[in-house]
């Protein structure tokens, strides 16, 4: 048995990473984060302690890195030149695009909505993508702006709300929520609004 090549070490660390990243959100969607102990996560995980501290400083930087993954999901596909000006075809794309994600991982989303709702768990996190969300949210401003839309800092709240709220109802319950005719809607509508 030859062995293991650094690309085949590098595939097991990725998967024990995603391991004890996966059985943290869980720990945390069932339990409450701050009810929640390394102790617990290394067990829902099948790992010893000394593994988790290898990757993961702390409960905190499991957070943080759940919220990165999330982060990184979605907005991935806002701005893909990333260019810093929102196009109408980008605006579009990044719609269909986050219901896709949504849809490709519905437990993922569930767990970490539950994580995310809970008192105090935003706080944890605010200050490493205030940067980003202001980001994010200028860009949309100015899209809204450049689209003729009279008061663009409400038409960022709706489409805001919008978007959150028909993923929250989505995950909420796959079953009863046609996510494909929604996000035509959606796009229907902001078609025809920035005509």
């Amino acid at each position: 048995m030859s062995p293991r090549t650094e690309e085949q070490f590098e595939e097991i660390r990725t998967a024990k990473k995603e391991l004890i990243l996966n059985a943290a959100l869980e720990e945390f969607a069932e339990h409450g984060y701050h009810a929640s102990s390394i102790n617990k996560i290394t067990k829902r995980a099948g790992v010893s302690k000394g593994l988790l501290y290898n990757y993961f400083e702390s409960k905190e930087a499991l957070l943080k890195e759940i919220i990165k993954k999330a982060h990184n999901e979605i907005w991935v596909y806002f701005d893909p030149n990333h260019d810093g000006v929102l196009t109408n075809e980008e605006f579009f794309y990044f719609i269909k695009q986050n219901f896709k994600v949504v849809q490709e991982n519905v437990s993922f989303w569930k767990l970490f909505s539950a994580t995310m709702l809970q008192p105090n768990v935003s706080q944890i996190i605010e200050h490493d993508y205030d940067e980003k969300t202001k980001l994010y949210s200028n860009m949309l401003f100015d899209f809204f702006k450049k689209n003729n839309c009279e008061k663009p800092e409400e038409e960022l709240m709706i489409f805001t709300a919008l978007i959150k709220g028909v993923t929250i109802m989505f995950i909420g319950n796959p079953l009863l929520v046609p996510l494909e005719k929604y996000e035509s809607a959606i796009l229907n509508f902001y078609k025809k609004k920035f005509k």
